[in-house]
């Protein structure tokens, strides 16, 4: 080690010279690389569009209204013009992958327990990736996001709406409000 750190300060000016070479090299891949990427998501925005559902109740993290919105996941799942649909049941518990060595949901259609529901609640209140995206911050509405290809968009705008729509009506009586937003 001794005899390695003596040959690079000896050869001072040729490792200074290799490390901006490679640092200069480098860095025009990365610029590439953002542009790739940039191209990839106008590319993605380009082909399908996104439709927001928004549940709305100050009890929104009740045993009833977890049910409920797990049924509506499942209901806009199986619409035949939706791509996919994200939401905290669809979206990987990462907190827990690791003691589990399971796949989780952040959300499931099981039987919570008061226990249970108030560290659900604390727990996704705590996570910066949901609040604000898919929960609130005072946990009284929810989201999902619904992705439609534009080849099924076209002339069928309407009745893909009204397909949502039916799915929401058959649950608004749970909920404070509910509705859509989008193409």
């Amino acid at each position: 080690m001794y005899k390695w750190i003596l040959n690079c300060l000896e050869f001072k000016k040729t490792i200074f010279t290799i490390v901006v070479l490679l640092l200069v090299f480098s860095s025009f891949g990365i610029r590439h690389l953002h542009f790739d990427y940039r191209m990839k998501i106008e590319k993605n925005q380009a082909q399908e569009r996104t439709v927001f559902i928004v549940a709305y109740d100050e009890h929104l993290l009740d045993q009833q209204h977890l049910i409920q919105l797990a049924s509506i996941q499942k209901e806009l799942s199986e619409v035949k013009s939706i791509k996919k649909t994200i939401s905290l049941y669809t979206m990987p518990n990462i907190k827990h992958y690791f003691d589990d060595q399971e796949w989780h949901t952040v959300l499931s259609d099981q039987n919570y327990t008061q226990d249970d529901l108030t560290v659900l609640k604390a727990d996704l209140l705590e996570n910066k990736l949901f609040v604000g995206r898919f929960i609130s911050k005072t946990a009284d509405a929810m989201l999902f996001y619904i992705d439609i290809p534009d080849d099924k968009l076209g002339n069928n705008s309407l009745k893909i709406r009204q397909d949502i729509q039916q799915v929401l009506d058959r649950h608004a009586k749970s909920f404070a409000r509910i509705y859509q937003v989008g193409p």
